[in-house]
């Protein structure tokens, strides 16, 4: 059933307040988590995410053509060029974050709760990364090197810049990714081994 008439001027709140909710959902994920997706779990989120989005359109212009819905008046570069913002920058942004929201949450809790816990050894170096407005990271340079565990300080990566590092890491995984908890040592290699 379609919303009632008397809400066609708030529907656009509803929708901000969800799109928030995901944006800072995003952001709490990418910051906090450390959680690695297999690639077949982010194909399927992705996948899931395009659906989502296409289902979304469809209801706004379902509701658009039964008069029960209208672009509010402030969003004038949408009025301007709505065919624009609908089919390219709506469905850009709503499906990253339902995409990244698609890939942490639910693998996360799965692999909580039903992943086993294990240790593994990986040989790495430290690397510089750039990013954001030329802002450098230093990391163990790993698959997991984007999570806040695998983060180093500038000391730290003095310290092992240029050598062979051997981290022993502590790991819950299952069929849908990886919890990376910590890194529970860090040895350098010596270089006649």
């Amino acid at each position: 059933m379609l919303i009632a008439s008397n809400n066609k001027q708030h529907l656009h709140i509803y929708a901000i307040l969800i799109f928030t909710i995901l944006i800072l959902s995003d952001f709490i994920a990418l910051k906090y988590f450390n959680f690695v997706a297999t690639p077949l779990t982010n194909y399927f989120a992705l996948i899931i995410s395009c659906v989502i989005c296409i289902g979304i359109l469809l209801y706004f212009i379902r509701l658009k053509q039964h008069g029960l819905w209208f672009p509010p008046y402030h969003w004038r570069n949408f009025r301007k060029r709505p065919k624009f913002y609908s089919l390219f920058i709506f469905p850009s942004v709503m499906i990253s974050a339902l995409w990244i929201n698609l890939t942490t949450y639910p693998p996360y809790l799965y692999t909580k709760l039903t992943g086993e816990t294990n240790s593994i050894s990986i040989t790495t170096q430290a690397g510089k990364f750039k990013g954001v407005r030329n802002h450098i990271s230093y990391a163990f340079d790993t698959e997991y090197r984007h999570l806040p565990v695998m983060e180093l300080s500038a000391s730290e990566f003095l310290l092992y810049q240029n050598k062979p590092v051997e981290l022993q890491l502590k790991l819950t995984t299952s069929n849908l990714g990886s919890i990376v908890h910590e890194i529970e040592e860090i040895r350098i290699q010596s270089e006649v081994e």
